[in-house]
């Protein structure tokens, strides 16, 4: 009988409770379960249950009352402190909790004893609390429940990040793994550069489109983030199949389209699993190294389907998608759910049944009671729209990363112009050309990870004074890097200049581009925590949308202007940037404070 509830809360779990070859082992179900008799009969207090805020102040209270009793100092003052808390709110929650006692000064014991009852009373989550309306609040069992994705083990957390990033790694390679099969599509359905473009832009049209679906989906309780990462991934490799048999172009095209769409999940909800999971402390550091693997993935891609399609054909290179995809498959189906609400919610549902209590219900399932999926999604579309457009921090934002996201994409285009036309690499050079973004973004995340472990980090554990605006300070450093590269690659591409000196050009755009990224996406939920998962969806959709018209403009604008010159508009791009960055950083608290959607000043 299984018997981890975080294992229970997966795929195969649920599968195999449905089909009953393991027992109903969530600790709900135990006849010996200490929690069930407090969920059977609550009382509603008078004056309200503790809210987080005074559960946490009371806590500091008690911790310092304890030093204070067991040093000595004041132990009268301190011992009369103790009961005026007791006496303030033991009679808004269990009144046979016994007082302290009188001796309390002088026996540490007996303190410990009589201080662990009154946190019992005064902890949040420690016993059941009643809504305003009186429905039985679900909660954690405790403040070191096992349930509770934040008190997992570092393997359990640990394995989280591997499925998001091992999930996001393959659909990220599976846009531009398209690229090298594009002369051969060509050759067999007669179609021209711009047609064969859309294999790549409609993909990434795709998986900017997903999120605004499937990203509120991830946000109703009763969903959580497993349902669509599971099921939409294992559509996702049916595409796949789809895509690599198809023997019709326009077919071609629309099924690269659906491919990127079920791809999309994990990549518009992927950080918030990790931030189901992970202290803010340590957030950081998982979300840096996710993004790493999603700015390294797609030129992963070109290089693994060039070693491939000259002795296996074009079509093996969407095969290749679907070798990757199957274990991260079999991955996806032991991943635990991370939603905290979700699985309050479905507590909540399986205590109902035990206790035969119907006011017994999770908070996310009151506040969602009334909320259709419509309504839902109709504010996931509009809302991000309106804070982009009416909010200015906003706007520079997403135009921001729309630029870098698009000029990343451009180089799949203009690396076969410069490497494959102007110094005549063979069909699996070209795809070891894409090597120097990785190495450059490598160089990128050992520095910020620094920065991270040794500034920032040790700032916010000192409890320092901190304001949305300083995570973009690396960013503001790293912006100059970018143009720097673009110039580099644009007016160094030619046959009398080496090509390493081009590739140093491409390793500088990823080592800038990619902490500005990161001081960007912080910045969107520190100023918005109450829109960030309809920021982040829709930062996608325009990032994505903007890199589906990068790659269709690319070429035109490669062989019109020339390297040099369209390298240097783009450059002159990210040099206006460089200025909207730093000046965001100047004046972000100031737009803060005019802004009617922020929530930080």
């Amino acid at each position: 009988m299984l018997r981890n509830t975080v294992v229970l809360d997966t795929p195969v779990g649920a599968a195999l409770r449905w089909l009953r070859i393991v027992g109903a082992s969530f600790p709900e179900y135990a006849s010996d379960f200490p929690w069930l008799k407090s969920y059977m009969k609550v009382s509603v207090p008078n004056e309200g249950p503790f809210s987080q805020v005074e559960s946490h102040e009371l806590q500091d209270n008690l911790r310092k009352l304890r030093q204070t009793i067991l040093s000595g100092a004041d132990t009268h003052h301190a011992t009369a402190q103790l009961y005026r808390v007791y006496s303030e709110y033991s009679r808004r929650q269990d009144p046979q909790v016994p007082p302290p006692d009188d001796d309390l000064a002088r026996d540490a014991a007996t303190l410990d004893i009589n201080l662990d009852a009154l946190r019992r009373v005064v902890s949040p989550g420690l016993r059941p609390r009643v809504h305003s309306d009186g429905s039985i609040l679900c909660d954690w069992y405790g403040e070191k429940d096992s349930a509770n994705p934040l008190n997992w083990s570092a393997l359990q957390k640990l394995y989280v990040v591997a499925v998001v990033t091992a999930c996001s790694f393959v659909v990220y390679i599976a846009a531009p793994i398209w690229v090298p099969s594009e002369e051969d599509f060509r050759a067999e359905f007669g179609t021209g550069y711009e047609y064969t473009a859309l294999g790549l832009a409609l993909f990434v049209l795709g998986y900017g489109a997903g999120p605004l679906l499937f990203a509120p989906l991830s946000e109703i309780a009763r969903i959580g983030r497993n349902p669509p990462y599971a099921l939409t991934f294992a559509i996702f490799m049916g595409m796949t199949v789809a895509v690599a048999l198809v023997r019709n172009a326009p077919a071609f095209m629309f099924l690269r389209f659906l491919q990127g769409f079920f791809g999309s999940p994990v990549l518009a909800t992927g950080g918030a699993s990790l931030a189901d999971i992970y202290a803010p402390t340590t957030l950081p550091f998982a979300m840096t190294a996710w993004a790493y693997a999603c700015f390294v993935a797609p030129i992963v891609g070109p290089i693994v389907a060039s070693a491939a399609i000259p002795y296996l054909g074009w079509r093996f290179s969407i095969w290749e998608i679907l070798i990757a995809s199957a274990p991260v498959m079999i991955m996806l189906l032991f991943l635990p759910e991370t939603s905290s609400p979700t699985i309050l919610y479905y507590r909540a549902k399986r205590l109902r049944e035990v206790t035969q209590n119907p006011d017994i219900h999770s908070l996310s399932e009151l506040s969602q009671a009334h909320i259709s999926f419509r309504t839902l999604l109709v504010e996931s579309l509009l809302t991000p729209m309106k804070i982009t457009l009416l909010d200015p921090a906003i706007l520079f934002t997403n135009l921001y990363m729309m630029l870098i996201y698009g000029i990343y994409y451009s180089f799949f285009e203009a690396f076969p112009l410069v490497y494959g036309g102007i110094y005549k690499f063979n069909f699996l050079q070209n795809g070891l050309a894409f090597i120097p973004i990785a190495v450059g973004t490598t160089m990128s995340l050992v520095a910020y990870m620094s920065y991270l472990y040794f500034v920032r980090v040790p700032k916010v554990k000192r409890g320092d004074p901190t304001y949305p605006e300083q995570v973009l300070l690396p960013g503001c450093v790293a912006s100059v890097l970018p143009p720097i590269g673009l110039f580099l690659f644009g007016w160094s591409a030619n046959e009398n200049v080496h090509w390493i000196v081009s590739m140093i050009g491409v390793a500088l755009y990823p080592m800038g581009v990619y902490v500005v990224f990161q001081g960007l996406f912080l910045y969107l939920p520190l100023c918005y925590p109450r829109y960030a998962a309809s920021l982040f969806a829709a930062s996608d959709m325009t990032r994505c949308t903007f890199g589906m018209a990068a790659v269709l403009f690319a070429r035109p604008l490669y062989t019109t202007l020339g390297i040099g010159p369209a390298c240097s508009l783009l450059a002159g791009l990210m040099i206006i940037c460089v200025f909207g960055i730093l000046a965001l950083y100047k004046y972000g608290p100031s737009l803060r404070k005019r802004s009617k959607f922020t929530d930080t000043f």
